[in-house]
């Protein structure tokens, strides 16, 4: 069953398009991007749906994000695909909703048409927070499983534990079809040179 707080799904002229928001509210509440109906290497296809969830724990869906882990937000996205949409897709997600566009993508080849990714943070656990943890927040993940930020954020030792296994950057992504990305490249959370 698909754990997200709700989803709208509209007509459309293009192909359907997951809105992936992976990422707390503050830093993933709103994702835009213009369809394109031209993708270079997209199949021609019919008018099709849309559904733009938000999975549980995310942005305004129910739950608290030290609850969530890839391995949830990867299967909500899983879900949202399988049983909500039908042909191909268009994935775009941002900063942690880029890793999960290309879990999906690499889950589901034949449904994925293009991705438009947004400041994408794959292996973000093992590539950027694992080396900026101190020694104090080390500690207390180790003993309380969990360490709040000073902004307020939590991080817990399970969404690490659980990011490592989802990793796909020390290796060739095997996803052929059309990827955009955009990045900022004075973002300061998802360096540039990270979404290369």
């Amino acid at each position: 069953m698909c754990a997200f707080s709700s989803a709208t799904v509209v007509n459309g002229p293009w192909p359907a398009q997951i809105n992936v928001s992976a990422g707390s509210e503050k830093t993933c509440s709103r994702t835009f991007v213009r369809a394109s109906s031209n993708w270079s290497r997209a199949p021609p296809i019919e008018p099709a749906k849309i559904a733009s969830p938000t999975t549980a724990t995310n942005g305004a869906s129910d739950g608290q994000f030290r609850d969530g882990v890839i391995s949830r937000w990867r299967a909500d996205a899983l879900a949202v695909i399988d049983q909500l949409t039908e042909g191909p897709l268009i994935l775009v997600g941002s900063s942690m909703g880029g890793w999960i566009s290309c879990l999906a993508a690499l889950s589901r080849p034949q449904r994925v048409a293009g991705m438009v990714l947004l400041a994408p943070a794959p292996d973000f656990t093992e590539k950027l927070m694992k080396p900026a943890l101190h020694p104090e927040a080390i500690k207390a993940l180790a003993e309380a499983g969990e360490w709040v930020e000073p902004d307020g954020a939590i991080i817990t030792a399970a969404l690490l534990e659980d990011g490592g296994r989802w990793s796909i950057l020390d290796a060739e992504v095997d996803i052929d079809c059309p990827v955009h990305i955009l990045q900022g490249g004075a973002d300061d959370v998802v360096p540039w040179r990270h979404a290369q």
